[in-house]
């Protein structure tokens, strides 16, 4: 007897729209490594991306980002000692745990200037996102030697892990050696994703993800399209 399909809840459909569309870039979080896009200005204003929006909309019916909503900026201080890694999301796991500062070591700090890292996290769970485009600043270079690791652990146990080196993204004709770019890169933020920074003794280290797309409840609610999209404007010929 052939089983009945089980329709999906918008929820669902929603995180698989966001897989896809992180997948499309970023595989298994490999990363997309692309030359320095020289046009790509500081406030992540590229090139119009015709293909994403006939994607999204108004197909969809998809909701705007707000200027506010698009970019989340995290702090990184370390005063401690030695090396220390640093886990960054992974709300399902950070969030609730024992362990003090959302299980940031000792000597540490991460914050959120916009609101707090808390409730960073904490909007994670429900309200996962596609970042697409992040920027380092750093007091020291020598920052961008150390690799993100990117996590993905199930609660069924299944986990999968890839590292990206920030150098990779370096171009020759950037100026400025303690800001790296990685315009092209993109992946799914939610409650079972975290990135693992290691962060040098002594060093700041200024994070500037920029959001490509978010999963809003709040919509969901209301009857419409959870889906929000950051829309961008042509350029003029």
């Amino acid at each position: 007897m052939t089983k009945p399909k089980i329709a999906k809840t918008e929820r669902q459909v929603m995180l698989d729209i966001y897989r896809k569309e992180a997948e499309k870039s970023f595989n298994n979080f490999g990363g997309d490594v692309d030359e320095y896009d020289d046009e790509y200005d500081d406030e992540y204003d590229d090139e119009y991306d015709d293909e994403y929006d006939d994607e999204f909309d108004p197909k969809m019916g998809a909701g705007s980002l707000s200027i506010s909503d698009r970019y989340i900026t995290i702090n990184i201080a370390s005063t401690a000692v030695a090396n220390a890694v640093v886990p960054l999301f992974g709300a399902f796991k950070n969030l609730y745990a024992t362990a003090p500062q959302f299980n940031i070591p000792a000597g540490v700090t991460v914050s959120v200037p916009d609101s707090s890292y808390g409730q960073l996290l904490a909007e994670t769970q429900s309200n996962p996102f596609v970042v697409k485009g992040v920027r380092m600043s750093t007091s020291n270079a020598a920052q961008f030697s150390q690799n993100l690791l990117f996590v993905t652990e199930q609660a069924g146990g299944r986990s999968t892990s890839e590292p990206l080196n920030p150098e990779r993204f370096r171009s020759a004709y950037q100026q400025q050696s303690t800001i790296i770019e990685m315009t092209k890169l993109s992946f799914l933020v939610d409650g079972n994703t975290r990135i693992e920074f290691t962060a040098l003794p002594g060093v700041q280290t200024t994070i500037t993800l920029t959001v490509n797309t978010k999963l809003d409840l709040g919509r969901v609610a209301q009857g419409k399209n959870g889906l929000e999209v950051a829309k961008k404007k042509r350029r003029r010929k």
